[in-house]
């Protein structure tokens, strides 16, 4: 018998990840016997229902072993209930938790990340928010992207956006700047960024606020990785996708194909990101629970299920949108409060528009759990993958 898509089909378990706008649980399919992700969003309005629609139009057209596969989605006592593929080993950023990663692993991770972005720009498709929180980890190490949320899918004879989107501190300068359209390579650039956050425990500018930072990046251009931080094949990664000049800036496809440390995350002696998830539960055993991201019992703020969420998943991200249709379109985490920030101090281009529609009690962040500020160490972590395109050629760079 096949059970329909409802909330009796799935049993809840633990809490995983929480948003914004919503919950992820590991839940069970009483029908399969499967472990699956149950990610459930509020549905405040019509403007809600609208974004998440597009996520699930967008989730049911992608197929790759590294991209978290979707499963089915259906509406429930006003929520919207999606049902996607349980990444086991949780998010890069809780492995980070146990300790710094190795580079050799970060090659991996950066190596799994890529075929995802190859596939997904192949398919017209950006994904817009690429950071450490948002890649996954299967059980058997296979690194996946997830959260689509303010994933856009693009004509591809224009290939552009106009969508001010994203974490502010990942942020490619092209998407920051007011009126500038960019293309797939912005994802580059957040990928860059979540290599230095990797090496570092950090993204660039996080002692700064979020919004600061919004000035600061495309004026100041992009902090790199010293030599005492990473090694040189690394550096030179991050260097590359953080490439001011957006013609000079490489594809998801060349640097899969031609750059030397995604190139030793492939292959026999790569680096198995599972072992960054044996790592992690040896590391937790014995870790306090403000190590691991855990309160200590004493939020009266939160019940007891809700503040215990270990930091796995997370789909929080910053949205402005005005895809040159006129209006503004909220779908951000980062910042709660009504406020129109102009950043051009010296009155140059790049100036800033800011006016997040959804209100808070606050000019700072509604929900930062998956920015810097709760980044720990680095941990170490590779991962073995079954995609099925190789990319082979002598000329490294």
């Amino acid at each position: 018998m096949n059970l329909p898509l409802t909330a009796r089909r799935y049993e809840k378990k633990e809490l995983v990840g929480r948003g914004a706008y919503g919950v992820v649980y590991r839940g069970r399919d009483t029908e399969t016997g499967s472990t699956v992700a149950i990610k459930i969003l509020n549905l405040d309005n019509e403007e809600d229902f609208s974004d998440m629609q597009r996520e699930i139009n967008l989730l049911s057209q992608v197929h790759s072993p590294h991209i978290a596969q979707y499963y089915g989605s259906f509406i429930e006592s006003s929520r919207m209930w999606i049902i996607m593929e349980y990444a086991s080993g949780g998010s890069i950023h809780k492995l980070m938790q146990a300790g710094p990663i190795e580079e050799r692993y970060t090659s991996s991770i950066m190596y799994g990340v890529l075929l995802a972005l190859d596939y997904l720009h192949s398919s017209g498709i950006m994904h817009r928010d690429i950071k450490a929180a948002n890649i996954l980890v299967t059980n058997e190490g296979v690194v996946q992207l997830c959260d689509f949320g303010v994933a856009r899918q693009v004509m591809q004879a224009s290939a552009k956006s106009y969508s001010f989107v994203g974490t502010p501190y990942w942020m490619a300068p092209e998407v920051i700047q007011e009126g500038t359209v960019y293309d797939f390579k912005a994802d580059i650039w957040s990928l860059g960024i979540t290599a230095y956050e990797v090496a570092t425990g950090v993204p660039p500018y996080a002692d700064e606020d979020p919004k600061r930072a919004l000035f600061l990046i495309p004026r100041k251009g992009p902090k790199q990785l010293a030599p005492e931080q990473a090694g040189k094949d690394m550096r030179d990664f991050v260097s590359r996708c953080l490439e001011i000049d957006v013609a000079k800036r490489p594809t998801a496809h060349a640097l899969l194909k031609h750059n030397r440390f995604v190139r030793a995350g492939h292959g026999k002696h790569a680096a198995k990101v599972s072992d960054l998830i044996t790592r992690y539960n040896e590391w937790a055993k014995t870790a306090r629970p403000e190590d691991r991201g855990l309160p200590d019992g004493n939020d009266a703020m939160q019940s007891t299920s809700e503040a215990s969420i270990a930091e796995s998943w997370n789909f929080d991200q910053f949205s402005v949108a005005s895809d040159g249709e006129g209006g503004y379109d909220s779908h951000s985490s980062l910042f709660s409060s009504n406020v129109r920030s102009a950043m051009a101090e010296d009155g140059g281009s790049g100036s800033l528009a800011i006016d997040t529609l959804r209100k808070g009690n606050s000019d700072h962040t509604a929900d930062m759990r998956g920015s810097p500020e709760h980044s720990r160490a680095r941990s170490s972590s590779a991962s073995s993958r079954n995609h099925s395109e190789e990319y082979e050629t002598p000329n490294m760079v």
